[in-house]
């Protein structure tokens, strides 16, 4: 989204030669064989681990983490492995994120009237903030080196990550549609109306 937000406001006319059915088809091909390759090496490392004791997982769905913590042999190939993809991929992801929204803000900082401008970071705002609840998420539960400790203050991050964040997108994209401003003015003006 990062890029197609940067496409879209710092080269508009271009917008639908650059971003065609043949690069969206490419860019998703290559997000899923990446996803593919790097979750399949990290379940091949992890069926390797020998499980022993309680095979219950200490949280409410089955994660990573919580998973290798359960296991009986040495798991530091594992907790290592995971914690360098979640660094790889979580960075990965924020510096194409920071170039495309640094390209987006020298654009719009160009733009002649302030109208344009704000018009042009309403447009980034919503993708913002859910990201910013994703990144800080993800960073909380997966990117530190020991996965085995603090598992109950992970319950709250993946909570956050898994419930609280796919909750606010439609709340936070939709608060741009005039429509949706226009119905929550109306529903605002009858409360205070029948108090």
């Amino acid at each position: 989204m990062s890029v197609d937000r940067c496409v879209a406001i710092c080269k508009p006319l271009h917008y639908p030669t650059i971003m065609n059915l043949r690069t969206c088809t490419l860019l998703i091909i290559i997000c899923l064989a990446v996803s593919f390759i790097l979750i399949t090496w990290v379940v091949v490392t992890v069926s390797q681990l020998s499980f022993c004791g309680p095979h219950v997982i200490p949280h409410f769905f089955c994660d990573l983490g919580p998973l290798i913590h359960l296991s009986c042999s040495d798991s530091r190939s594992a907790e290592s492995l995971t914690f360098g993809l979640a660094i790889l991929l979580l960075l990965s992801s924020l510096i194409i994120t920071i170039i495309a929204y640094s390209s987006i803000v020298v654009t719009v900082v160009h733009l002649p009237s302030a109208k344009e401008r704000q018009k042009a970071f309403s447009t980034c705002s919503s993708h913002l903030i859910v990201l910013s609840l994703m990144y800080g998420s993800c960073v909380f539960i997966y990117v530190k080196p020991k996965q085995t400790s603090g598992l109950d203050t992970n319950r709250v991050a993946a909570l956050m990550n898994t419930v609280v964040t796919p909750l606010l997108n439609p709340v936070i994209y939709t608060l741009r549609n005039k429509q949706v401003h226009q119905a929550l003015r109306e529903t605002v003006r009858r409360i205070q109306i029948s108090r």
